[in-house]
């Protein structure tokens, strides 16, 4: 079992190398310059995240963290190091979770976590979206880091009424609500469920669900997402809505459950033959509990703005769609499902599981295209790309009232999130260059060629 141990750790191990990797090549793109040159250039900060809240969104806690984003003080090389820290995190944070609730040893907890990450990096719509590019890491992954957390304080509080788990509790609520609206959504209906269903401690759990309600009114109500929802015409259309929030979430869970690597990882979860509290539920409550947050993160950017394709929100929602999955087989054991995947476990050998994991992961979904990116030299090239393009846009500093030529990028993997310059020098997109560089001053501009 120890050669199997070391040989599970060592494919994950060079399973995750590829995406390590190409943290040296991504670079900062679009909203990182923005936020960073407001964050860097404001005296006063609080009135910086009164004002975001006022006119552009009520992410009264993402906002803190896109404000500080590490190239706001130039640290471009620490902006590279911020996808190992949370994939780092989220490693530690989620065998917590899992030695909180099954019975298994600290290795296989580690194990366990690690491949949860896997499947989450693989299945991705897109990966750059999803932890490459700060502004959306730090609004969409980051969170991920707390939320185990929360489960956890919740399960305790259920058990033992404390008021220091109490203060935990909303602290932590406070804390989750203030990242993105999918959240707030998925914060509020999780307190809802608990305080109706809940046994134990029922007062407390409905005063829970009051500081959430508060919390989510703080992201619900700002004043800045009636804002930045004028510059939508085709936002609250119900049919409209429905139609594509169904649709997304029937692809992208269509990607997820045709995702070879999640049935392998289900596969040798089972095999561990771990101790866990039973339950039974009705089917169509984990059908719910797996579809719908995949249904808010579709249909709600689709209700706000009428924009269909943005993937940060479905990247979210993906974590929880995994996490429902292997809850339910920790769960529902005596579930036909549940008995008919650990007899298929059984009969497959350790070997043959642990191959067609390293195929899965390496070959397949963004593991393939990690390495793809890095073997063709599009990521080596794409950063130097990058370089060249922000010492141009260093040199220009001692021109004036001009409007510049700057070549687009010529390769652009994959795997990296880009915002690239466009002809139109007024263009969100090239302003950011000339805001962050101070050449927006100078009224210098920047666009591409036709």
């Amino acid at each position: 079992m120890s050669n199997y141990k070391t040989s599970f750790f060592f494919v994950l191990l060079i399973c995750i190398t590829p995406y390590l990797l190409l943290c040296l090549y991504i670079f900062p793109s679009g909203d990182d310059y923005s936020y960073a040159w407001v964050g860097a250039n404001s005296n006063d900060f609080i009135g910086t995240l009164i004002g975001e809240w006022n006119t552009w969104n009520g992410r009264y806690i993402s906002n803190i963290l896109v404000l500080t984003n590490p190239i706001a003080y130039g640290h471009f090389n620490l902006y590279k190091t911020i996808p190992i820290i949370l994939t780092s995190l989220f490693i530690l944070v989620h065998s917590v979770l899992v030695l909180k609730f099954i019975t298994v040893s600290k290795v296989q907890a580690l194990a366990i976590s690690s491949c949860f990450l896997l499947i989450y990096l693989n299945v991705m719509p897109h990966l750059g979206e999803g932890i490459y590019w700060y502004t959306a890491a730090v609004t969409y992954f980051a969170p991920l880091l707390l939320f185990p957390l929360h489960l956890i304080a919740l399960d305790k509080f259920s058990k033992t009424d404390q008021p220091v788990l109490t203060l935990l509790l909303i602290m932590l609520q406070f804390l989750l609500t203030g990242f993105n609206e999918v959240l707030m959504i998925i914060m509020t209906l999780l307190h809802l469920v608990i305080a109706v269903w809940s046994k134990n401690n029922k007062r407390t759990f409905w005063l829970l669900l009051l500081t959430q309600l508060l919390f989510a009114s703080i992201v619900y109500f700002a004043p800045g997402n009636e804002v930045r929802s004028s510059y939508f015409s085709d936002k609250h259309d119900v049919l409209h809505t429905i139609i594509n929030g169904s649709a997304n979430t029937l692809r992208f869970t269509t990607s997820l459950l045709g995702t070879p690597s999640l049935w392998i990882s289900m596969l040798l979860f089972l095999k561990l033959g771990f101790n866990s509290k039973k339950h039974s539920t009705s089917i169509w409550f984990w059908i719910a509990m797996f579809f719908l947050p995949q249904f808010i993160a579709c249909a709600g950017p689709v209700w706000t703005t009428g924009i269909i394709g943005q993937h940060r929100t479905p990247n979210f929602a993906l974590y929880f769609q995994i996490m429902v999955v292997f809850l339910f087989l920790t769960v529902e054991k005596e579930h036909k499902i549940t008995c008919y995947l650990k007899q298929l476990s059984t009969y497959t050998s350790f070997p043959k599981l642990l191959l067609g994991l390293f195929i899965s992961f390496l070959l397949l979904g963004n593991g393939r295209t990690t390495i793809e990116d890095l073997l063709s030299g599009n990521a080596w090239s794409f950063h130097q790309e990058n370089i060249t393009r922000a010492n141009s846009l260093e040199s220009f500093s001692n021109l004036q009232d001009t409007v510049l030529l700057m070549p687009r990028y010529k390769h652009k993997p994959k795997s990296i999130f880009i915002y690239d310059i466009t002809p139109n020098s007024r263009d969100w997109k090239n302003e950011v260059y000339t805001t962050y560089y101070g050449l927006k001053q100078k009224n210098i501009a920047i666009r591409c060629k036709p």
